[in-house]
């Protein structure tokens, strides 16, 4: 651990900043290994060294846990905020990028690699633009067809922040009640590769007389229905549907006098993207789940090692 941590300084240590964050995987393999060390020496010498073995882990074991006390107040408070801001700085400006060919600003908290000719360089590719996350990727245009009516575009209370970069279409209707009453349609939509199509929607869509379906170009037939787990109010939430195999319209319907609903182009995800989005929204369930198991599995282990060396006496009665 020693010859890493000269390394790192020899070959990251000019300027003499800390070192990120990502170096701190390979220092943290050194507690651990002392964590070991300190209980197979206080092990061995429990009965010789055992006025300077127990003040010693008191010491080492109430350092630690000062340490990572100290780590993660300052993660929760500065760290994860900041990575948070430049995560939505740096969305928001490839999304830019790839949508006018130039980056809305150039300040590396706003860029996802530090050199901005060189991030451009990428993202031009067309091997690179195929496989970019639903975050940054540009929705299908869903332009409105020859009898299209209401659902104009930014049509959302001004408590509802509008999204940059993205089309947004609402029935909100300022001085007609809450809503307008209105039936929308768009230009055809091509068919799908298999993935997902996310939307982002606001309002009360969900409600009764409220809807958003996709429906077959070609038939009519209703292909899916467009709609958040929970009403998504005055903020933004997102709505994944399977990719219709076929050539389809999106439908937007509002025949609530109260309710009313906003809705953005469609973003294709991969299906193994979707999964893993799905996963990350149920992540305190698997961290509840995982420590049920973890619970059970110590319990488990006790027990087990309880009945081992019963076991062995009653084998020793016996012979």
């Amino acid at each position: 651990m020693l010859l890493q941590i000269a390394a790192t300084a020899y070959a990251r240590g000019a300027g003499g900043a800390l070192p990120a964050n990502r170096y701190g995987d390979i220092l943290a393999l050194g507690v651990f290994f002392n964590g070991l060390a300190l209980a197979l020496l206080f092990r061995q010498s429990l009965r010789k060294y055992l006025v300077i073995g127990i003040p010693l882990a008191i010491a080492w074991s109430l350092t630690l846990a000062n340490g990572i006390r100290f780590h993660i107040k300052d993660e929760l408070l500065h760290g994860l905020p900041e990575k948070r801001d430049w995560s939505r700085a740096s969305e928001k400006n490839v999304r830019a990028y790839l949508l006018t060919g130039h980056f809305e600003r150039f300040e590396f908290r706003t860029l996802p690699y530090p050199d901005a000719n060189a991030l451009g360089a990428m993202l031009n590719q067309p091997a690179i633009r195929r496989i970019l996350p639903a975050s940054v990727t540009p929705a299908l245009a869903i332009g409105s067809s020859g009898t299209a009516s209401g659902f104009p575009i930014g049509a959302v209370p001004s408590v509802v922040p509008l999204l940059p970069y993205r089309e947004i279409r609402g029935s909100f209707a300022v001085g007609e009640g809450l809503a307008a009453q209105s039936d929308w349609r768009s230009q055809p939509l091509p068919a799908g590769h298999g993935g997902f199509w996310r939307f982002e929607v606001a309002g009360n869509l969900g409600s009764p007389n409220l809807s958003l379906q996709l429906v077959s170009s070609s038939t009519g037939v209703a292909l899916a229905d467009v709609k958040p787990f929970t009403p998504a109010d005055n903020g933004w939430r997102d709505a994944c549907v399977r990719t219709p195999p076929e050539p389809s319209i999106l439908v937007a319907r509002d025949h609530s006098p109260t309710g009313w609903f906003a809705f953005s182009g469609p973003v294709e995800m991969s299906a193994g993207s979707y999964w893993c989005w799905r996963l990350t929204k149920d992540g305190w369930n698997f961290v509840i789940l995982g420590s049920f198991v973890c619970l059970g599995g110590l319990i488990g282990s006790g027990i087990v090692g309880r009945q081992r060396p019963a076991e062995k006496n009653a084998g020793s009665s016996t012979s």
